[in-house]
């Protein structure tokens, strides 16, 4: 009986690569497709855990039949699509017309820093939108169709984070759809002003959104409709502020959703404004810096044009430009120059009365 289990996990598993093979590298075909990786992100970078892939075609049908692939669990981490009872590693569907979903399913996810990656290829021409749902978060992040997009998340304590079903790929025709995903934020700061809280937030392609609804939480996990602001519809950047007039001094987490004339959603980052009585500071998380992009809690008292200055271990150092910063505690994203080589450096802001704060940080 052992022996005859260990054939035929080996005769699965000849097979499983042979069709990978053909499917990925049959010469001459243009190949309309979908590859979700799941990725441990820790110092040493990111690590490669699992996987799955859909082909479409119109020869393919959307049941499951002889032509999608059974995932085999195995003992790490498993990222897999599920349709109906059935784990698949590979499926092959008809290609999209109005919309379609893949349900992916994760499980023996451990409490650390993950990465989806998502490589897309060939659907840009078929009229589609794309975007991954965090059904933990509450979010939806556009994808591209014809590109690699990575999506950084991590497993808490938090028992839903680590959701099989917590993530969804959505596709969406743009004519059916109404148009392209909401509101693109591209920054969001909370600082005091007196005995308030203003909150503000910075945001591009807002064309079709109606409203902002700016949410509270006092834990960054639970959050409450604080105030609505409706939309000037702009297509030009445009900045939105609100006051939030409580006067407790503990920590407080703001976030801003976006509503479009769809009732589609998109949320900004969460700001994070903490207690009154914290000391100047620079914060950077998550730290290592996946994806070259780094996420700045500041708390200072001299406003101003901020100078940002890298340096590496070998001396070599790399300016960065300048950010605004305003007094109080603000959150800012700073996005690193692609060429930058992962390692260990200090990140140095230079005030305008050239006092600093230094952090260091890993960038993978």
């Amino acid at each position: 009986m052992r022996n005859f289990t260990l054939t035929k996990a080996a005769c699965i598993r000849i097979s499983f690569t042979a069709i990978l093979v053909i499917s990925l590298f049959t010469p001459g075909i243009s190949q309309v497709r979908m590859r979700a990786n799941l990725m441990i992100v820790d110092a040493n970078g990111a690590t490669l855990m699992d996987g799955n892939m859909t082909n479409y075609d119109a020869n393919y049908s959307n049941a499951v039949d002889g032509y999608d692939i059974w995932k085999m669990s195995n003992f790490g981490e498993n990222f897999g699509i599920l349709r109906s009872t059935a784990n698949l590693v590979i499926e092959r569907r008809n290609l999209i017309g109005v919309t379609d979903t893949t349900y992916f399913r994760m499980w023996n996810v451990q409490q650390r820093n993950y990465r989806l990656q998502l490589i897309v290829e060939n659907l840009h021409t078929f009229n589609l939108m794309a975007f991954v749902r965090d059904n933990f978060l509450n979010q939806d992040i556009p994808v591209s169709l014809n590109d690699t997009s990575d999506i950084d998340f991590a497993v808490t304590s938090n028992l839903a984070s680590r959701a099989q079903n917590r993530f969804t790929l959505i596709y969406r025709n743009i004519n059916s759809a109404g148009g392209a995903l909401p509101v693109e934020f591209t920054s969001i700061q909370a600082q005091r002003k007196n005995n308030d809280i203003l909150v503000s937030w910075q945001v591009e392609n807002e064309t079709n959104v109606v409203k902002y609804v700016v949410e509270y939480s006092i834990d960054a996990l639970r959050f409450t409709s604080l105030r609505e602001l409706a939309s000037s519809n702009s297509s030009v950047a445009k900045t939105y502020s609100t006051i939030d007039t409580r006067s407790t001094t503990a920590d407080h987490f703001y976030r801003v959703r976006g509503v479009d004339l769809a009732g589609k959603i998109q949320y900004s980052a969460i700001a994070r404004l903490g207690a009154a009585n914290a000391v100047e500071a620079l914060n950077i998380f998550p730290n290592p810096v996946p994806d070259k992009k780094a996420h700045l809690q500041l708390n200072v008292t001299n406003a101003g044009n901020y100078r940002v200055c890298l340096t590496a271990i070998n001396g070599q150092r790399t300016k960065l430009g300048s950010l605004s910063v305003s007094s109080g505690q603000s959150f800012q994203t700073l996005i690193l120059p692609k060429n930058i080589a992962p390692g260990v450096y200090r990140l140095q802001l230079t005030a305008p009365d050239n006092t600093f704060l230094l952090k260091t940080i890993h960038v993978l």
